[in-house]
Formats: structure tokens, sequence, C-alpha cells
């Protein structure tokens, strides 16, 4: 497996974590127990990409090899994470303590969770198409600009959207 492009460059030491591909973000981020003040509670933190693990692993049933594919990690890499997470989750629930779903190295990614209806989109105007089976969309031109276009929810669109966002930032500051 290569190196990851896209690094969490938080990370003050050692190597920095490539962003996992996560295609379900938790609805609900904060659980607690009832009937306790939020002030008297410790709270875990549990990263999104854990979360994705608990879901591919716990809920889904993948085995390791196939959920470890899905999100873009190495088969001992996704061992390391679901154990971390299954470990925080039951610390939670066993000591009464809130869990808090946030944070992590992690992108969203419709086009690796296997939707359905896949799109290509053009990065220029922001025209979508059906993604056509067996067609890679950087293969497919844009109908209204003819731009090569991306498949919406891949790594490149996810770089594309982040380098935007970043400009965006740049110029409002």
């Amino acid at each position: 497996m290569s190196i990851c492009p896209y690094y969490n460059m938080k990370q003050s030491r050692g190597r920095p974590t490539c962003r996992r591909i996560v295609s379900e973000t938790p609805e609900h981020r904060y659980f607690k127990p009832a009937g306790i003040p939020m002030h008297l509670l410790r709270e875990i933190t549990l990263s999104v990409d854990e979360f994705e693990a608990l879901r591919l692993a716990d809920i889904l049933g993948l085995y390791q090899d196939e959920a470890a594919r899905s999100m873009g990690v190495s088969r001992a890499t996704f061992g390391r994470i679901v154990e971390t997470a299954r470990r925080k989750t039951a610390e939670a629930l066993l000591h009464g303590q809130a869990l808090r779903i946030e944070g992590g190295s992690y992108m969203e990614s419709k086009h690796h969770a296997g939707a359905a209806k896949a799109q290509c989109i053009c990065p220029k105007c922001g025209v979508t198409v059906a993604h056509q089976r067996g067609i890679p969309c950087r293969e497919t031109r844009c109908p209204a600009c003819n731009t090569v276009m991306l498949r919406e929810g891949s790594e490149h669109h996810q770089a594309l959207l982040d380098k935007k966002q970043k400009k965006q930032t740049g110029e409002t500051q």
C-alpha cells in the first residue's frame, strides 16, 4: 500500500496520520448516562474514523481486510483502530462516562462507500452527470464546459474541495 498524500499534519511527532475514508458520519455525536449532569461526567472522545471502524466491523459484520479496504488503510491499521474504538466505547459504558464522537483523520467519500448513484462532477463549473460503470470519470468531459470530470467524493474531489475551502477562508480573514 502506498503512502497517502493527504496527511493530518496536526500530529506533533512521528509519522503523519493518513486520512481514513469514512462513508457515514454519525448522526448523533454525543452520548451520556441519563440523569447525571454533564459537569459531573468524565468525557471520552471517539474519533469519526474509530466510529466508522465500529460500524464496518460490528454493524455491517465485514471482515477486517474488507473493512480496511473500505477505509483505505492496511488490515493491521484497521485492527488497531477498531481495537481502540471498542476499548473507548466499553470504558464509557462500564464506567458511566460521556462519549463524544468528533475529530480524527478522515475524509468523507460516497465513492468508496459504494453509493448506488455515483456521480461525476466538473471541478470547474460543478455540473454533475451519472457515472457510467466501467468508464472512469477522468475519461468523461463536462457537457457544459468540456473540462475533464472527477468522481464525486473521490480523493481528488476531496482535495479540490479542501483547496477551495482554504482559499475561501484565506480571503475572508
